[in-house]
């Protein structure tokens, strides 16, 4: 009985201890292991093998948390088979092991290079390798890569290509003003970034060149393609029947592209959702032979799986035209991780890989958005290791990757069709462009040539077409249009307080024209008056020189008094009035018609002048005759039988 007692107590006292040491002894194993008191290992690929032939061995590199007591060890799994099975394996769902690698022990100074040799030979597919960073029975990091295993380095050949597609904003502002767009960064690549194909804006392009020569920006940027000067919907252009406007626009982005890089953009057109076989037929007419679409853009094919990449260019159902678009493939472009860009390439390579060994074909095209500035040299470094993988511009895949085929037994050009998305509509833009772009013509006729001013205004009206401003945005633009045209010719001055004398019928009179706008213009100069005639036209033709410019105008009076003779200065094609002043002309000269009726009038005072003065002499001579001849004439009156005659002389007097 006391031996059962002892056994109690004692086994009472063991669970006791058990309870109150246990934890602190855990705990203090714990932090004598050197695992656990990593919070977070890693483990990251730097190097590899990614295409073997067969009979190679498996070249790993990596770097990871240094932990005394860890390993790497890694599986090689089955092939994967098609792109359903690349995409189940990044999932983490392999097929079965093929084999089992390492331990390795890490090198604790360094990189640990890790070395597999399959034991039989590797038939030709992508196989998924799993690394593990492990201590003890815990997996502390592990990542997922692939091997290409392929003899045909030589037969079977693909391009990739990099669009680089930067949403950037506006770089011209209203007031003149330049913002270097973002873009600069992927330049500053250098040669790397030389390998892409950049979809640019003219307005981003132009605005590089405030900062870089031609030749920089040339040896940098690589092709660049066609685009307008800025982002619009060509298809809601279209609509609202501004065939003419979206023309200037585009041509503004080509010049702006030329004159920044020093040659003309790539005939490559980066497509937009709302684009239908129109837009695709009016580019096309434009000389623009290949078009960069997105799969969510295209009517799906039914023979196509979601999970295939179409790769390689292929035939637009445009009737009228043979327009060829090539497919972005975003789940290439889903492969590329920034936290471990060696890692990301090595997938992107062997997802590529998958496609052509499971398509059958020998040609391939791939174009991609290009990654961040931290991708793109990894991508280029992934793909030039691999002899089946070329880098190339997307106007190259487009031109020289040959065009799908329906199917395999076929010879006929895959043809696809476009699922556009409805156009935003642009309101009353095109008349505001036009309005915009006739008062900037104006202006160029004044200067005669097409000045770095005229390019400003243009630029100005381009910008403000873009899709991405507002209403009130848009307007800050055209505003700054007419305000700066405005500006620009405030400063010519007519005669004023000016008083010409005619001293003749015709003449040619001065008059005195002020051009203070710092530049010699070339305007219209119009006469109007009421009393005044032009014989050499009311409107003349003039190149002002800057200041005093002394000017004549041949006028003909057609009557004598004042006149007022109004200048007006306009721009050539007459539309913008410069100045008007008010000339005073005084003539005193008389018409043809006035000298002879003057004349008439003198003749025929000077007759009336003249019989007044004989008939005057005539009274005085008869009238001291009349007076010693009355008693005579009375007398013998008397004495006369018959009646007095008088003389007709004598009967006018009378009258």
């Amino acid at each position: 009985m006391r031996a059962l007692v002892y056994r109690i107590i004692a086994a009472l006292s063991l669970l006791m201890v058990t309870v109150f040491t246990s934890p602190t002894s855990a705990r203090a194993q714990d932090s004598l292991d050197p695992v656990a008191s990593q919070i977070d290992p890693t483990l990251e690929l730097v190097g590899s093998s990614t295409w073997i032939s067969p009979d190679d061995d498996i070249r790993l590199q990596l770097t990871h948390t240094t932990i005394d007591t860890a390993v790497l060890r890694a599986r090689l799994h089955g092939s994967v088979l098609d792109r359903s099975g690349f995409n189940a394996a990044l999932a983490d769902e392999f097929g079965d092991v093929r084999e089992h690698f390492g331990p390795v022990e890490i090198n604790t100074d360094g990189p640990t290079r890790f070395r597999m040799n399959p034991q039989a030979k590797l038939p030709e597919g992508v196989y998924p390798v799993v690394v593990e960073l492990v201590a003890g029975s815990r997996v502390l990091a592990e990542l997922t890569t692939f091997v290409v295993s392929t003899d045909r380095d030589e037969s079977m050949h693909g391009l990739l290509a990099m669009l680089s597609d930067p949403d950037v904003p506006i770089a011209h502002q209203p007031d003149g003003s330049v913002v270097i767009p973002e873009v600069n960064e992927l330049i500053e690549l250098g040669e790397d970034a030389a390998a892409l194909s950049f979809n640019i804006t003219g307005d981003t392009t132009s605005a590089l060149a405030t900062t870089r020569d031609v030749d920089n920006i040339a040896s940098s940027v690589g092709e660049v393609l066609t685009s307008t000067f800025v982002e619009v919907e060509t298809e809601a252009w279209l609509d609202a029947g501004a065939d003419a406007q979206l023309a200037v626009q585009l041509a503004e982005g080509r010049r702006a592209i030329t004159e920044a890089t020093g040659v003309p953009p790539a005939p490559i057109w980066v497509g937009h959702p709302s684009d239908t076989a129109r837009s695709i037929r009016w580019l096309s007419d434009r000389d623009i032979d290949g078009f960069v679409l997105r799969e969510s853009n295209l009517e799906p094919l039914a023979t196509i799986d979601g999970e295939t990449t179409m790769t390689g260019p292929f035939l637009i159902e445009t009737p009228g035209t043979d327009a060829v678009g090539i497919a972005i493939d975003e789940q290439l472009a889903s492969r590329l991780d920034e936290s471990d860009p060696f890692l990301a390439a090595q997938i992107l390579v062997a997802d590529m890989a998958v496609m052509m060994l499971d398509s059958g074909s020998d040609e391939f095209g791939f174009i991609i958005e290009a990654p961040t500035t931290n991708l793109v040299p990894a991508v280029l470094d992934a793909v030039d290791s691999s002899p089946f993988l070329d880098v190339s511009s997307v106007g190259s895949l487009v031109h020289e990757v040959p065009l799908m085929q329906t199917s395999i037994d076929s010879a006929l050009p895959l043809a696809r069709r476009l699922d556009p998305r409805p156009a935003s509509p642009i309101g009353s833009l095109p008349t505001t462009i036009l309005f915009a772009q006739d008062a900037i013509s104006s202006f160029g006729e004044i200067l005669g040539e097409r000045t770095g001013l005229v390019l400003e205004l243009e630029t100005k009206v381009a910008v403000g077409s873009a899709a991405e401003l507002s209403e009130i945005e848009s307007d800050a633009y055209f505003n700054a249009v007419y305000a700066g045209i405005e500006s620009a010719t405030t400063g010519i001055e007519g005669p004023m307080n000016q008083t010409i004398t005619l001293t003749a019928r015709t003449q040619t009179v001065p008059y005195t024209i002020e051009n203070d706008l710092g530049y010699q213009a070339n305007v219209l100069l119009v006469f109007e008056s009421d009393a005044l005639e032009f014989p050499d036209g009311a409107a003349v033709e003039q190149t002002l020189a800057r200041g005093s410019n002394e000017l004549h105008v041949r006028v003909h009076a057609r009557s004598a008094g004042d006149a007022v003779l109004q200048i007006t200065v306009r721009s050539p094609d007459g539309t913008h009035q410069l100045a008007a002043s008010r000339v005073r002309v005084r003539s005193s000269v008389f018409s043809g018609l006035g000298v002879i009726i003057s004349v008439v009038a003198l003749a025929v005072l000077l007759l009336w002048w003249a019989r007044e003065i004989l008939r005057s002499r005539k009274r005085k001579v008869r009238a001291p005759a009349q007076k010693t001849g009355d008693t005579d004439d009375n007398d013998e009156a008397s004495d006369a039988d018959g009646p007095e005659m008088t003389t007709p002389e004598e009967t006018a007097d009378a009258e």
